[in-house]
C-alpha cells in the first residue's frame, strides 16, 4: 500500500506491506516543495514548486507501480486546499495517477494528526501540536480522546517572509491567534 503525502512543505511517498495495527514500512522519501510559500502573498503555489511537485509525482507514482503497490493513497493538506491553483495541481496529479487525491480539511487533518499521537500514546493527555508548513493543529486530549482541537494558519514556510521581513511583527500576530484559544488558555497539561 502506497500513501504520497502532499503537504505544504514537503512531498512524500511511504509504502507499507500491508494495512495492519503496525504495518512495516518498505519504502520512505521526501522531497521538498515548499507549496505555502506564498500563501501569504499571493494565495498561490509558486509556478517552480508546482511544477517541482508534478514531477515529484511522477516520480512517487511509477515507484509505486515499480513496487507494485495494490493501492495508492494520495493526500494533500494546508497550500493544496488554500490557494487558488490548489484545484489545478489537483487536477494534474489525478490525471498522471489516475486516483482520486483526497484534500484534507482543516478538521480532518487536526483528527488525523491526533490520531496518530493516539495510536502510540492510547491514554495520552496534554496538549498536541503538530506544525506544518501550512498550518498549525493543537487538540486536547484527556486520557486518549480528544476533547478540543483548532487547526490555525500558522506554518514555518507559510510564514517564513513575514518572519525575515519583521521578526517581532510576526511572532506578535502568532501569539495573537494563539491567545484567541479559549481552551488553549485554561489547559496547562
Amino acid at each position: 500500500v502506497s500513501i504520497i503525502d502532499i503537504g505544504s512543505n514537503s512531498i512524500r511517498l511511504v509504502a507499507y506491506d500491508k494495512i495492519s495495527r503496525v504495518p512495516r514500512l518498505i519504502y520512505s522519501e521526501k522531497v521538498f516543495c515548499s507549496l505555502a510559500k506564498n500563501l501569504e502573498i499571493d494565495n498561490k503555489i509558486p509556478k517552480k514548486n508546482f511544477k517541482k511537485t508534478i514531477n515529484a509525482i511522477k516520480r512517487f507514482y511509477k515507484i509505486s507501480l515499480d513496487i507494485k503497490s495494490s493501492d495508492l493513497y494520495i493526500f494533500a493538506t494546508a497550500a493544496v486546499r488554500e490557494a487558488i491553483n490548489g484545484p489545478q495541481i489537483k487536477y494534474e496529479i489525478e490525471k498522471i495517477t489516475n486516483k482520486k487525491m483526497i484534500i484534507l480539511s482543516e478538521n480532518d487533518e487536526v483528527i488525523l494528526s491526533t490520531q496518530g499521537l493516539i495510536s502510540s500514546f492510547p491514554n495520552a493527555n496534554g496538549i498536541v501540536a503538530d506544525l506544518g508548513g501550512g498550518s498549525l493543529e493543537i487538540s486536547l486530549l484527556k486520557n486518549g480522546k480528544l476533547k478540543e482541537y483548532v487547526s490555525l494558519k500558522i506554518g514555518v514556510v507559510r510564514l517564513l517572509k513575514s518572519f525575515l521581513l519583521n521578526k517581532e511583527n510576526c511572532l506578535k500576530k502568532i501569539s495573537d491567534k494563539l491567545n484567541t484559544i479559549n481552551w488553549l488558555k485554561e489547559n496547562k497539561d
